[in-house]
């Protein structure tokens, strides 16, 4: 539990960091701390599988005290990584709609142009020979 802990701290870590990369508008920054979580993830999935065969191996009441302990703080790390990836969600869709209305003003500026320009070839222009 005390490993499931660490990881969970780092995973608490990257998500802090996730954030203010986010933030900053760094999206190289976090994708790669996309990545690392991915791998924190691997090895908590990893963790929980050897608890299994380790609780189904061997029935153990000692240090019954130490395991709530470690349980509330799995607990507490649990709720602040869902708060922060809460949080991350929501700075994601607001890039997302700030992406999509600059996306939007680029495709009208195009068309202006477009129009203004092929406004410009259709106009016709005459040379009037005074001299006869």
């Amino acid at each position: 539990m005390k490993k499931k802990n660490a990881y969970l701290k780092e995973f608490l870590r990257l998500t802090v960091l996730q954030k203010e990369a986010l933030a900053a508008s760094n999206m190289e920054r976090f994708n790669e701390l996309m990545d690392a979580k991915q791998a924190v993830i691997e090895q908590v999935d990893l963790l929980d599988m050897e608890l299994i065969l380790q609780k189904n191996n061997s029935h153990f009441a000692s240090g019954a005290n130490q395991k709530a302990e470690l349980e509330l703080d799995t607990q507490k790390y649990l709720q602040q990584i869902r708060v922060l990836d809460i949080e991350v969600n929501e700075l994601m869709q607001q890039n997302l709609s700030d992406t999509i209305k600059s996306i939007n003003e680029l495709q009208v500026a195009k068309r202006t142009e477009t129009a203004y320009r092929n406004n410009a070839r259709v106009a016709h222009s005459y040379f009037v020979n005074k001299q006869r």
